[in-house]
């Protein structure tokens, strides 16, 4: 006898029961047994409902023996992704969502994770407004999906074909094997909403594995949708981008402006981890960092720069066409991989005015209030990633100029229905700005109460960073890092 029950969690209320006569013989058998769930609490994000989770519990009997049990923990939910020359949209139970999302990777061995790290990095994308994450690569321990599952945070799953491998048979082969056993193992988790099958491929490998590994997620698990190749924004089975300007790829980061990207899937900035941190090096690294450290400040300024920048741009541009991000990365993975806001050790690059965590208080919780802007001041703008209808709110703004005792210059307010799921572009902002003079833009955002929803503050914006002199442009492909003060005339 199969028996097969359902219930919810954590409560543990039955909601659903079934069990038939089975024969099973020797050897490897699927057996299967349907069972419907009347009326389903949906699993969603933390920011759009909650984690809604079950309990399969599974038993076979024979007679008063009781053969074999298992629990299953999973989650009901729909998943879709609509990708068009002008999209790249993700759907959760129907409705659009909008994806606030980081990379991670957090050490380069498996073996050194564990609940605590996991609950500690899980937590802290969180606290700091995330709602989705793409698992680099690689895949992780059972624990960290366990986690995402409970925690309501999307995932978009890498598999490990990344940037150069074979392209004949034999290799295409074990790459559709590889992929379709992890798409086996963790596909009964709702957390994991994609799969991605390659990452900065050659054009080549679009067709072989491409093709091929597509397939074969789609024969395995037809519930979710797949990215071919990230970063090929072009390609309707791909469709979204990466974007390092004002980084790895050199400039200046305020040159995305007036861009537009359908999803972003990777952007950032590399910087140093924090002087606590110097003491935990290992010798030789502190050494090449030797003329590094004194500027630490000055690199996580420049990551809070580039960070809520990209940000901002992304949301000012919600669903028109932006329908997410995700930044590389959330913590690095070994002490010569810089990408994080946190480094190795898990503290927070955050000398000087806050570094990146900074910026994603500032620019990434679910109610967010922005400026634009370049040279110039050019509109307020606020966004709701919430199901909630918030009403008529109030947007607040109020630019000062001068150091210590500052000068007003200019202020305002506007009324503003901000409803769920949704961007407003709120109002032209237009004033006279000097070269010689510092501003401050500082932004509220009220609810119908009066009480402050959001809020965000820009410090001197109209005099960005530029680009630190030294920060890397170069990667050394040996040692597979990238390299300060490597170049020009050393």
């Amino acid at each position: 006898d199969l028996s097969v029950r359902i219930r919810l969690v954590p409560e543990g209320a039955e909601v659903a029961r079934t069990s038939k006569a089975i024969e099973l013989k020797a050897g490897q058998a699927t057996l299967e047994a349907a069972v419907s769930v009347a009326g389903p609490r949906l699993w969603s994000t933390w920011d759009h409902g909650g984690a809604a989770l079950y309990e399969a519990d599974m038993e076979l009997r024979d007679g008063k023996d009781v053969v074999l049990t298992r629990s299953i923990p999973f989650g009901i939910r729909r998943v879709e992704l609509r990708r068009t020359a002008k999209e790249t949209t993700f759907y959760l139970n129907g409705k659009r969502i909008y994806l606030r999302g980081t990379t991670n990777w957090p050490d380069e061995y498996l073996s050194a994770m564990d609940v605590g790290r996991y609950e500690r990095d899980l937590s802290a994308m969180v606290h700091a407004g995330m709602n989705a994450i793409r698992v680099h690569v690689h895949s992780e321990n059972p624990a960290f999906y366990d986690l995402c599952d409970r925690l309501g945070l999307v995932i978009l799953q890498d598999n490990d074909l990344n940037w150069t491998f074979p392209t004949d048979e034999e290799f295409t082969k074990k790459a559709v094997r590889g992929f379709g056993s992890m798409i086996q193992q963790l596909r009964n988790h709702p957390s994991i909403i994609c799969w991605i099958a390659m990452n900065e491929v050659p054009k080549a490998a679009l067709v072989q594995p491409g093709l091929q590994l597509l397939a074969e997620a789609k024969r395995l698990d037809p519930s979710r949708p797949v990215i071919r190749d990230s970063e090929n924004r072009d390609d309707l089975e791909s469709g979204d981008g990466h974007d390092y300007r004002g980084s790895l790829a050199g400039g200046e980061y305020q040159s995305i402006y007036g861009s537009t990207e359908k999803l972003a899937t990777e952007f950032g900035m590399d910087a140093p981890p924090a002087p606590s941190s110097a003491r935990l090096f290992p010798p030789r690294m502190a050494e090449r960092l030797r003329e590094v450290l004194p500027r630490v400040a000055e690199l996580h300024d420049y990551q809070y720069w580039v960070l809520k920048y990209y940000i901002e741009h992304y949301r000012m541009q919600k669903y028109a066409p932006n329908a997410g991000y995700f930044l590389f990365m959330w913590i690095d993975f070994c002490p010569q991989s810089l990408y994080g806001v946190y480094d190795y050790w898990g503290v927070p690059k955050a000398e000087g005015i806050g570094g990146g965590l900074r910026a994603l208080e500032e620019s990434n919780h679910p109610v967010g209030i922005f400026m634009e802007y370049k040279d110039a001041p050019v509109a307020l703008h606020v966004a709701n990633d919430s199901d909630e209808d918030l009403g008529e709110c109030t947007a607040e703004w109020t630019v000062t100029k001068g150091e210590g005792e500052r000068e007003r210059v200019t202020g305002g307010h506007q009324t503003v229905h901000l409803g769920p799921d949704s961007h407003v572009r709120v109002a032209d902002l237009a004033f006279e700005v000097r070269p010689d003079l510092r501003y401050q833009v500082a932004l509220v955002l009220r609810g119908s109460d009066g009480r402050v929803i959001a809020r965000n503050l820009y410090r001197d914006p109209f005099h960005p960073p530029a680009h630190p002199q030294g920060h890397p442009e170069r990667i050394d492909h040996e040692l597979g890092m990238r390299l300060w003060w490597a170049g020009g005339s050393k």
